[in-house]
């Protein structure tokens, strides 16, 4: 997110980028202790960091599962403390219908080639499921979804726990969340996004608040929306 930042911050906005528990400098990685931490962490961040810019207006800024944990916080009472939301390519929870399926028509590669963004756990996801239904999170810490990222990289978190992966999104029912944001909120996705479906995200959130605009941006892929420097200056002019 960090060009992202500097970005913002060259068009005379101050800027901040949580380096969120289970990422870059924290340890362990990708884990929490609770459904829920992430939550606590960041109402812990404003209250230390608003003080500091008394009068200012608060826009929150979240990419991918940050999209998604941005909407989760929209619905909460911590999501009072901004003024404004803006989502990039937001994943809201695996089942959504905004998710890239196998059977869908791939974008951005080769038809028939297999994806290789993430790999899902997915018999130990149901197994978790059903545990957790009947009370039991003893194993919750366990890894449920690897990424394809570079072995090299200290900083580069490869996995979640199924309790990070519930609370790095929104809430299990994700259109209640959006229903329940007070607060002005706007969507942007790439056209060519390999993990969404584009012209999807428009309905779901219609469906629920229609006054949330949903802006597709033809040209870019997933990562390209917080890399690709026309991405970067959309979501600027959007800020500003």
């Amino acid at each position: 997110m960090h060009g992202m930042a500097k970005a913002i911050q060259a068009a005379g906005l101050t800027v901040y980028v949580p380096d969120l528990r289970g990422h870059g400098d924290n340890h362990p990685h990708g884990d929490v202790n609770y459904i829920g931490q992430l939550d606590d962490d960041m109402a812990d961040f404003i209250r230390v960091i608003q003080p500091a810019h008394q009068g200012a207006k608060w826009d929150l800024v979240g990419f991918s599962s940050g999209g998604g944990f941005a909407l989760r916080l929209a619905a909460e009472p911590v999501g009072q403390s901004f003024d404004r939301y803006v989502l990039l390519s937001p994943f809201l929870v695996f089942n959504a219908p905004t998710v890239r399926t196998a059977q869908a028509e791939p974008a951005g590669q080769t038809s028939g080639e297999p994806a290789v963004w993430t790999t899902a756990s997915v018999g130990r996801i149901i197994g978790l499921q059903a545990l957790n239904a009947v009370g039991v999170h003893f194993f919750a810490g366990l890894a449920v979804i690897h990424f394809a990222v570079p072995p090299d990289v200290p900083s580069v978190t490869d996995a979640y726990s199924w309790r990070l992966l519930l609370n790095f999104q929104p809430h299990e029912d994700f259109m209640a969340d959006i229903r329940a944001v007070s607060k002005p909120m706007q969507v942007l996705v790439g056209g060519k996004d390999e993990l969404y479906l584009p012209e999807e995200f428009e309905p779901v959130f219609d469906a629920n608040r229609k006054d949330i605009p949903v802006t597709i941006a033809p040209d870019f892929g997933h990562i390209d929306m917080i890399t690709n420097p026309k991405a970067i200056d959309a979501v600027v002019r959007a800020l500003r």
